[in-house]
């Protein structure tokens, strides 16, 4: 009995600290004509997550419009990049990584010893990140921003 009601208030504390870290990442944004490259600044700023690209991102120049109000970061995502070729994965560390979606399974990923996938015909070496930052050759360049 007394192990019960022990794993009920572990369970319901569990839920609340989901729902409590996950409320940070409300975002409300207007945005008007802005491309794909100029909004994900302001989705890092007003989120507090580092979203990491390549600049070989189909769609990065596209224009949209965005008008969010107190939306989670993955709905805001999707509403930013309904139909372009852009999907996203969001880490536990604050972190969100796009990529472009695959049409179909590929049989070009290999395993290399650092456990990261890389696709022969889409690897580009140089990865953009927070504050102007650019990953290039294992070493960040650039300054803050």
């Amino acid at each position: 009995m007394r192990q019960n009601k022990i794993i009920t208030r572990f369970s319901i504390l569990l839920g609340v600290l989901f729902f409590w870290g996950n409320s940070f990442a409300q975002i409300s944004l207007s945005i008007n004509q802005q491309t794909i490259k100029q909004i994900i600044p302001q989705i890092e700023k007003t989120s507090g997550y580092n979203v990491f690209y390549t600049d070989k991102l189909p769609n990065l120049d596209t224009r949209k419009d965005l008008l969010v109000s107190n939306a989670p970061l993955e709905a805001t995502l999707k509403e930013l990049f309904k139909g372009t070729k852009i999907t996203f994965e969001i880490k536990p560390n604050k972190q969100v990584l796009l990529f472009q979606q695959a049409n179909k399974p590929s049989g070009n990923r290999k395993q290399v010893p650092s456990k990261l996938l890389v696709e022969a015909e889409s690897f580009e070496p140089a990865i953009h990140g927070p504050h102007g930052f650019t990953l290039s050759d294992g070493s960040w360049n650039g300054s803050p921003g």
